[in-house]
């Protein structure tokens, strides 16, 4: 099956026309002004903090200067790009002397969060190569009940993106959907420019970026905020316990947003009647030994993941269930990325781990030492930036009522997440959590949970993730279509947060 293409230039692509000769000019040739402004404007920014303002008590000189990186780490971020500026956002941390270069490495590269990252890209690679998850999502879509039935199958194929997107991430869902619903229009008779094409692509989308927040499994921005709050309150928070609330609060929003397509946007589904289900089943070939060992090996993981909350409803298994507990998410990952690559079937790794690295995204991988490492340096006394934060936000915060302070604290997120990096605005935690713990009958354990999930919901605009850039960055859908129903999701799953999801955590964890 063809891949589709996502209208996204090669990175790096630039051309210029010379305004004089009307020749076109090699990028080599001629640096951009607007990008040597940007990295003027961020010198700037990081000169000013770091040498130029006072300090402002009890922020420390050296907290100026990390607060100078993180704001022109910030600029570049939006308007350069992620990957340089996240490898020398944490150099420049360690020329502030907030901390020791061990300390600093401690918390950016050696924090549990980045392998992890690594692991979640190679396993999902494993994962497509295979065809596994191709496979998945035809098997929904020919079950024998669909055939002729244009509005199950419709269901059905949403239905298999959200249950493959609980263990894998958006990105490589949104493409290898997107080729899938291609092939489909092609069979049945739609055409780029339908209505029908319009809806179904931005479709995918919006359902596989909502379903990133039901568990934790290859979303590493949920087990980031699992790192914060071990950090901050001593609680270890299991794969378990943090589902069995959101995929609650997944129910809800798959619900929501089938009603939406089915009596907002109203497809004309009608030629889906001539989807030949058999001529797909008879195509597909037999599961590979690849495919098998690939399923073998995470399925083995997800037991991992959720065998301490398992083992520990068994009398005598207890002390198990502990050790299991302390292995958390990154060893059996990486565990299981190794045994993947070990295997050989035909002289042939399952996992090619060199193949597989030039599809990491690696700039993600830089933006989250960066990020964890801007949480570590934030609550440092030696930089007094979290001790300013409580001293001057927390009063005008603290006498809100505690359902009003939980209300705009999700809306500020989702709000965020949808115009800057999900990465950065899991980051927030460490800004709005310490002001909750002095709001009284504020759960922030609760609160914390709640942003992890709502981290995940960049639904309205490109910029929110990557996955965001391609649903319409790929020619299906116009943006001002993603941003009509986008911003309705995201107010959809604004409520769940409030109403659903934050309750439960609160009742679960207690404070």
């Amino acid at each position: 099956m063809r891949l589709i293409e996502c209208g996204l230039p090669p990175s790096g692509f630039m051309k210029g026309v010379d305004a004089v000769e009307g020749k076109a000019v090699s990028p080599s040739t001629r640096t951009d002004p607007r990008y040597i402004a940007k990295i003027a404007m961020a010198l700037v920014i990081y000169v000013l903090f770091q040498f130029v303002l006072p300090p402002a008590p009890p922020i420390t000189r050296e907290g100026m200067g990390v607060l100078g990186v993180f704001l022109s780490t910030i600029f570049l971020w939006v308007t350069v790009g992620t990957g340089w500026a996240s490898l020398l956002c944490v150099g420049m941390y360690g020329l502030t002397g907030v901390t020791s270069a061990s300390g600093l490495f401690s918390a950016t590269w050696g924090n549990v969060m980045v392998p992890f990252v690594v692991a979640c890209f190679l396993l999902n690679n494993a994962m497509a190569e295979t065809g596994l998850t191709h496979r998945f999502a035809l098997w929904f879509i020919t079950r024998p009940g669909c055939k002729g039935r244009p509005w199950r199958i419709m269901f059905m194929f949403f239905l298999s993106i959200t249950l493959i997107t609980l263990v894998s991430t958006s990105s490589p869902i949104v493409i290898m959907y997107m080729a899938i619903a291609e092939e489909i229009f092609i069979s049945c008779g739609y055409e780029k420019g339908d209505k029908f094409s319009k809806i179904v692509m931005i479709s995918i989308f919006f359902v596989c970026q909502g379903a990133m927040c039901n568990t934790p499994i290859s979303h590493v921005l949920i087990p980031m905020i699992f790192e914060y709050i071990y950090q901050d309150f001593g609680i270890v928070i299991t794969t378990f316990q943090y589902s069995k609330v959101f995929m609650l609060y997944g129910i809800y929003y798959f619900a929501a947003f089938w009603l939406i397509f089915r009596y907002l946007m109203k497809p004309d589904v009608s030629k889906l009647v001539n989807l030949d289900a058999e001529k797909i089943r008879a195509e597909q070939k037999p599961m590979s030994r690849e495919e098998r060992v690939v399923l073998a090996v995470f399925m083995t993981l997800v037991f991992f993941w959720l065998a301490p909350d398992l083992l520990a409803l068994i009398p005598g298994l207890e002390t198990i269930s502990t050790g299991m507990s302390r292995l958390g998410q990154g060893i059996p990952a990486l565990v299981a990325v190794g045994v993947l690559a070990s295997v050989k079937l035909g002289g042939k790794p399952v996992l090619d781990i060199n193949a597989a690295n030039k599809k990491v995204i690696w700039n993600t991988v830089y933006m989250m030492a960066a990020v964890m490492g801007t949480g570590y340096l934030f609550g440092l006394d030696s930089s007094g930036i979290k001790q300013f934060l409580l001293e001057n936000i927390g009063p005008m915060m603290i006498g809100l009522p505690p359902s009003i302070f939980v209300f705009v604290a999700l809306l500020g997120i989702i709000i965020m997440t949808s115009f800057l990096s999900n990465t950065l605005s899991a980051a927030m935690y460490t800004v709005i959590i310490p002001i909750a713990q002095m709001v009284s009958d504020v759960n922030p354990i609760a609160l914390g949970l709640c942003i992890a999930a709502a981290v995940n919901i960049a639904d309205a605009l490109p910029s929110g993730s990557p996955a965001a850039s391609m649903a319409s960055g790929s020619g299906w859908t116009p943006v001002s279509y993603q941003i009509k129903y986008g911003f309705l999701l995201a107010l959809i799953s604004l409520a769940g947060f409030y109403f659903i999801a934050y309750p439960l955590c609160s009742t679960m964890f207690p404070v």
